[in-house]
């Protein structure tokens, strides 16, 4: 993610489909336009839906908006005086576009003439993707300037058009100051969260502290040469943000990919990928939890081994402070440990060894993660055969658990991450080692010890597995749950990891 800690893409099409439905859904937002200008002329239509264009050439930090006319005239008095005339223009399919630029779009850079109209609330929600906030204000020409170019004017008279679009301008700039009046979002500028210990308790796990946008191309096949497509429906809107108020990167992201996949008929409202970085995701949130797995099977295991060498439990030899896993391989964890006492006493000697070896497995493209251990722990005497007057010169004492389970991150719910852990699987084993003496020549039988099966049965219970799983559900399914960003403006499924182990998770969006 190039230093980015979290990542929205939303595609063209969808953002377009929702601001649709804003539209004809929301009291707020103009759909009957009347303008007068004293003594100049009217302007009354009839408005569609807004819409807009993502991938400006050569300009990448821009976009083009489009105001959509359905039916509409324009009247305007032609001439001065007494011999001035009424003249009138059907806007019917008119459109006015402008370019807006989005570099301005962090919260820190907002114009004060921009900043003291900006709802606190909304700034200061972590519900911060909402499709209102992508309405434009057009507050200053630094936001947004009119394109002439991509406009589309209908009808102009032949030898009038420079006069009538003097005009058309005129009566545009106080379409634009009475939209000041409206409750409309200002592009970007109510997508981070300035103070996050605001939010309320379904707050994202990792608010965004600051943000740039930045528009990516949908390149075809996913291939790095393919040509940009102006207008094509997937292509992207960045949302590029850093959480914990860390500093944003510089530099843009570099073109690796296409972030969403074409939606079938079936998936219109497919709106894109919310990526969470790995940093964030596995060791801000989700290590933190397991290493609860290490320490609660070290202490199992450790309790088996005081008990058997009669060692006091606080000696700092036993005591262990670093649960951490540690990496291994691409899409693997580690945890190893292990601990060895030695008593000596007339005659021979008695030794306690355990271990404790455990593995997080997880591959791109799923869901899934793969939690397994293994647990063992040996206690043998050895007695000096010159003292032992033919009795069993060394006897050993083994046992093993193996065990392993799943968390698949399932469901997406309210914006919160739902893990399901299946049932753990255990296999416990043990075993009895006799050796022969010297003295006599007899070989003892290595078979059915109670001690031993004590053993096995005592280590089984220490490191009780079943808790430990239901232990690590409970706590990502409530104290640390994991709450995607966004959780009141889309719907989220179908959440897996990609090659470099960040988050990812399917984006629709709730219409407003």
């Amino acid at each position: 993610m190039e230093g980015f800690d979290q990542i929205v893409a939303l595609s063209q099409n969808n953002i377009n489909m929702s601001l649709k439905h804003l539209f004809l859904n929301n009291p707020n937002i103009y759909q009957n336009l009347k303008i007068d200008v004293t003594d100049e002329g009217t302007m009354t239509a009839v408005m569609n839906p807004p819409t807009v264009e993502l991938i400006v050439e050569n300009e990448e930090h821009k976009v083009y908006f489009f105001l959509n006319f359905k039916s509409g005239t324009f009247e305007y008095w032609n001439g001065h005086g007494p011999n001035s005339t009424k003249d009138s223009l059907s806007m019917d399919g008119w459109v006015f576009a402008f370019k807006v630029n989005l570099l301005l779009s962090e919260l820190d850079k907002i114009p004060d003439s921009v900043n003291s109209r900006i709802d606190k609330n909304l700034v200061d929600n972590p519900d911060s993707y909402s499709v209102s906030q992508l309405l434009l204000d057009f507050q200053t020409a630094d936001l947004a300037e009119y394109d002439q170019e991509k406009s589309k004017l209908i009808g102009l008279t032949p030898g009038l058009e420079v006069k009538q679009k003097t005009y058309l301008l005129m009566y545009l700039t106080d379409y634009i100051e009475s939209l000041k009046t409206g409750s409309h979002g200002i592009l970007g500028y109510a997508i981070t969260v300035k103070k996050p210990e605001l939010a309320n308790l379904t707050a994202s796990s990792f608010p965004p502290t600051s943000l740039k946008f930045q528009i990516y191309p949908y390149l075809s096949g996913g291939d790095a040469n393919a040509p940009k497509i102006p207008g094509s429906g997937y292509n992207m809107l960045l949302f590029l943000q850093m959480t914990g108020g860390r500093k944003i990167p510089a530099d843009i992201l570099n073109w690796s990919g296409n972030w969403i996949a074409p939606s079938p008929p079936s998936n219109l409202m497919m709106a894109g990928t919310m990526a969470i970085c790995k940093q964030n995701f596995w060791d801000g949130l989700l290590l933190p939890v397991l290493e609860d797995i290490n320490k609660l099977t070290v202490q199992g295991a450790n309790a088996i081994f005081i008990d058997a060498m009669s060692l006091n439990p606080s000696d700092p030899d036993l005591q262990l402070h670093d649960f951490s896993w540690k990496s291994s391989n691409k899409g693997s964890l580690t945890f190893d440990y292990t601990k060895s006492k030695e008593k000596k006493y007339f005659g021979g000697s008695e030794k306690a060894e355990n271990s404790i070896d455990n593995q997080i497995l997880w591959t791109a493209g799923s869901p899934v993660i793969k939690i397994s251990g293994n647990a063992n722990i040996k206690i043998s005497t050895e007695e000096d055969p010159t003292s032992s007057f033919g009795s069993v010169l060394f006897e050993s004492k083994t046992a093993n658990i193996d065990w392993n389970f799943t968390l698949t991150l399932s469901s997406v719910n309210d914006g919160s991450l739902t893990v399901n852990a299946s049932e753990p699987q255990v296999t416990a084993s043990s075993s009895h080692e006799l050796a022969p003496t010297n003295l006599f020549g007899i070989t003892f039988s290595s078979g059915f010890d109670k001690a031993t099966i004590e053993l096995q049965n005592n280590l089984e219970s220490k490191i009780d597995i079943d808790n430990i799983t239901k232990t690590i559900k409970n706590t990502l399914n409530g104290q640390n749950k994991f709450v995607f960003p966004g959780g009141g403006t889309f719907s989220m499924k179908n959440p897996l990891f990609n090659d470099e182990s960040d988050l990812l998770v399917e984006l629709t969006y709730n219409q407003e």
